[in-house]
């Protein structure tokens, strides 16, 4: 071995100077959609990938602002992209650009305050319907000037603030926003935060409630948001009123229970105006399974009931199975992550031999399975 070691010299990789132009970004489109384009994408990621340099977020984010103002989109998405607080002409372009669309999705976005004070004073004139700021961070700030936009917009539908980093403090000046709108019919927040300490999860559901009580919003989501048992009890004291105009509820990743369960379904068979229900990795167990056996016959207009991963044994999973007969209200049911026996793969045969399920409206299958020489139920793709 040679004592003088010595590092060979490695060739430097050249840095890419490639410009970025309204034509080389309307070539990408081409790969999401057709002309005359309608829906915008720009995803931070692909762009580093292709053109193997960083991206300048002046002058690069203003070819994209560029081409927002040259088309007539319907649909805008940006993906990643940091915006500077101190740009303000970058900013002030950026939302006249999105005055005419429709959806706007920023999603992982940094977004500077000075931006939702720009679309607060553009409340009246942005058309937009749905807005998604999935994975933007969003500080207390950000908060009141969307407070006072989602209040000013005539026409917002839709709402996404999930996993925004919103807080327990923040909640309830959202919640005081969607409760002031005329329009906003969808709300999704999901993944709230303590701020250092445990949520409290009662006065969220307090808040929740007022929501439903105000017979406005159609559609709620709100996973991993650490709700309890009897944080059920107090939203299903609203949701069982037959004025009640809630048609999908997705409360999956929480821990509801068994108990959860009762409240929820008997808020429902109550009402029967809940269409879509998502109650996954809600740690049900073999009670909760045994509830929603009780009660899923009676639960007449439910099209949908997700109620995968919640520790169910066979048992319990058995009687959910034996309780669906003709004429199938469900369009879709999703049982996947539980436990399932020889006789559950007896119950799937019949019930799909018999016509009473379809394939496509279950997401398990009975297969023979040749190590134990009889039928095992697995998971359908």
């Amino acid at each position: 071995m040679c004592e003088n070691y010595k590092i060979c010299p490695q060739p430097l990789e050249e840095k890419s100077r490639r410009p970025f132009t309204l034509l080389l970004l309307d070539c990408w489109q081409r790969e999401y959609d057709r002309r005359p384009y309608r829906n915008f994408r720009f995803n931070l990621l692909e762009f580093e990938n292709r053109l193997r340099r960083k991206f300048h977020p002046v002058y690069d984010f203003l070819v994209v602002v560029s081409f927002l103002k040259r088309r007539t989109l319907c649909t805008v998405r940006l993906t990643g992209i940091h915006l500077l607080p101190y740009e303000h002409d970058v900013l002030l372009s950026f939302i006249e650009s999105l005055v005419p669309v429709s959806r706007i999705e920023l999603r992982l976005m940094q977004l500077p305050t000075r931006f939702f004070e720009l679309l607060q004073n553009r409340g009246a004139r942005m058309k937009v319907k749905d807005l998604i700021l999935e994975g933007t961070i969003v500080t207390t700030p950000d908060i009141e000037a969307l407070h006072e936009f989602i209040i000013e917009s005539k026409i917002l539908r839709h709402l996404n603030v999930s996993n925004c980093s919103i807080t327990q403090y923040d909640f309830p000046l959202l919640a005081d926003a969607i409760y002031k709108s005329n329009s906003i019919r969808s709300f999704v927040c999901n993944r709230l935060m303590g701020k250092r300490i445990t949520l409290d999860t009662t006065k969220i559901a307090h808040t929740v409630s007022s929501l439903i009580w105000q017979n406005k919003l159609e559609e709620l989501e709100m996973q991993k948001c650490e709700f309890q048992s009897r944080d059920m009890e107090i939203i299903s004291e609203y949701l069982k009123t037959p004025q009640s105009k809630i048609r999908k509820l997705n409360f999956a990743y929480n821990c509801i229970g068994c108990d959860g369960t009762e409240y929820l379904f008997r808020a429902i068979v109550l009402s029967n105006t809940l269409t879509h229900l998502n109650i996954g990795s809600n740690k049900l167990g073999t009670h909760g399974g045994r509830t929603v056996a009780k009660y899923l016959s009676s639960c007449y207009f439910l099209v949908y009931l997700n109620i995968t991963w919640n520790h169910i044994c066979p048992d319990a999973m058995n009687l959910i199975l034996t309780t669906i007969k003709k004429p199938l209200k469900l369009h879709r049911l999703e049982v996947n992550g539980n436990q399932f026996d020889g006789k559950s793969a007896s119950i799937l045969r019949r019930l799909l031999d018999a016509g009473v399920l379809t394939q496509e409206v279950i997401d398990i299958v009975s297969v023979f399975d040749e190590s134990i020489f009889d039928y095992r139920v697995t998971r359908y793709d």
